[in-house]
């Protein structure tokens, strides 16, 4: 865990990512390309769906370490992602979008709007407009947003504390979306308390890092 290079750059986070990329694009090209497979390989390439999980593990820890190392205020920190992830994100929605023949069956101006603003994230019209990959950034948004949140109370609970208030939250979401039998609900099913676990415990391994904890016996 601590190899870092010249950019203080964490390369095992670079790995994991390079890794949950990768059993993502083969989830998806098998489960969805690739169906004449033997029904074993098709079952193994469910577990390349996780990889999401490892993206928001990724995310958690590497906001917290930002934060930790540049003490910049939340909205510093806010303003840097609209920067970096946003703009870029927004640029790309907008260029989708204007190509011709594609997406045809919704209002491209709207579906745009829906990005922009991230109502899309509430809406069954327009939530997989231009793409339904963005459903992912539309979660990581909602974290940024909560993050100061996130982030007062690990330190005033701990970070002990914290992780089983995270686990509590995020399992109790699900067992009440299975309650409701709303369990394959597009939107409910991509709200950040399903991921607040994987999340928060990016945070939480952040803070072990930082202080030394995950390298003592």
């Amino acid at each position: 865990m601590n190899s870092i290079n010249n950019n203080n750059r964490i390369e095992v986070l670079d790995y994991f990512r390079g890794l949950a990329i990768i059993c993502v694009v083969l989830y998806h090209l098998i489960s969805l390309y690739m169906k004449s497979l033997p029904g074993i390989i098709r079952f193994a390439a469910n577990a390349g769906s996780s990889g999401v999980l490892v993206f928001f593990f990724c995310s958690g820890f590497s906001l917290w370490l930002s934060e930790y190392r540049r003490k910049r205020s939340y909205w510093e920190g806010v303003s840097n992602k609209v920067k970096k992830i946003y703009f870029p994100y927004i640029i790309v929605v907008v260029i989708t979008a204007c190509i011709p023949f594609l997406y045809t069956d919704i209002n491209k101006f709207v579906g745009i709007l829906s990005h922009i603003l991230q109502f899309r994230c509430f809406s069954n019209t327009y939530f997989e407009a231009f793409g339904g990959h963005y459903w992912y950034l539309g979660t990581l948004f909602q974290f940024f947003l909560i993050f100061k949140l996130l982030l007062d109370l690990q330190r005033k609970l701990g970070y002990k504390i914290y992780a089983f208030l995270i686990l509590v939250i995020s399992v109790g979401y699900v067992m009440c979306l299975a309650r409701a039998h709303q369990e394959n609900n597009t939107i409910l099913i991509r709200l950040f308390p399903k991921y607040l676990f994987e999340f928060g415990m990016g945070m939480v391994f952040a803070e072990l890092y930082c202080t030394g904890k995950l390298t003592k016996q």
